[in-house]
């Protein structure tokens, strides 16, 4: 199996930027949403689907770090992924 330089390189990117900033909740979550960016537009100007389905995971995973950093009760934390949903919604091909 022989991997393309571009998807090498973006899986090196995502590995180092999630294992690097273990050292607190806030810094994972600001570079996973960095990620996310890069992703999203890497998507957009290579065209290049596959991206954008690893933009997606990201966000949710991002998303979650953000309710477990703000200390949300868990009574609303369902409640706060309903407008990331409704945004997955939108955004579906």
């Amino acid at each position: 199996m022989r991997i393309r330089p571009l998807y090498g390189t973006a899986l090196l990117l995502t590995l180092t930027a999630a294992i690097w900033p273990l050292a607190t909740v806030r810094s994972a979550t600001i570079s996973l949403y960095a990620l996310v960016v890069v992703y999203g537009a890497a998507a957009r100007l290579l065209e290049r689907p596959g991206l954008a389905y690893v933009a997606a995971v990201l966000l949710f995973a991002s998303f979650a770090l953000t309710v477990y950093w703000l200390e949300i009760g868990h009574h609303w934390r369902a409640l706060l992924f309903a407008p990331l949903a409704v945004v997955y919604l939108l955004a579906a091909e």
